[in-house]
């Protein structure tokens, strides 16, 4: 589990950096990652942060909570993942909120990791 999420943040933090900030996702809606002090293309670590924190944090543990709580063998582990779950539904909520009550419209993670998404 925990490989499968790193690797994932480490392929997709390569890619967004070797094509300048654009995944096939976002070259289809012509949009590209920009760093949101200079505008130009994002530094090697604020890609990697924010890869985490989407990709490594939100999404990994929510999809994979699943697979935790079905496993008996993994009782305790249920319970922290439920735990985990619902820190990161919190989280999210917080973003959403956030990002709605910004006159820019900046999600939190994109905040954090000095990152945005810009039209091309």
């Amino acid at each position: 589990f925990l490989v499968e999420i790193i690797g994932s943040v480490i392929i997709l933090t390569l890619i967004m950096y070797i094509t300048k900030g654009q995944t096939i996702g976002k070259m289809i809606l012509k949009i590209k990652l920009v760093s949101s002090k200079t505008g130009g293309r994002p530094g090697l670590f604020p890609v990697l942060l924010r890869n985490f924190l989407l990709h490594g944090v939100i999404l990994g543990f929510a999809v994979n909570t699943d697979r935790f709580l079905n496993d008996s063998m993994n009782m305790y582990l249920s319970g922290a993942m439920w735990g985990i779950s619902f820190l990161v539904l919190i989280i999210t909520a917080l973003d959403i909120i956030f990002h709605f009550s910004e006159k820019k419209r900046i999600l939190l993670y994109e905040k954090i990791s000095w990152t945005k998404n810009v039209e091309i």
